[in-house]
């Protein structure tokens, strides 16, 4: 959990306008992933672990 949250953080707070550009670019596209959308929710709140 903490290495996702790192990785999350360091994607989201990018300077590097490449990967910026990158990031603005295709996480709209990947959130219509149903499969994605779903373990971006459940990942997070540690919900798929029962």
């Amino acid at each position: 959990m903490v290495a996702l949250t790192h990785r999350m953080t360091r994607a989201a707070t990018t300077r590097n306008p490449v990967l910026r550009a990158a990031r603005n670019a295709l996480l709209p596209l990947l959130a219509r992933v149903p499969a994605l959308r779903d373990r971006l929710a459940t990942e997070p709140a540690e919900l798929n672990y029962r």
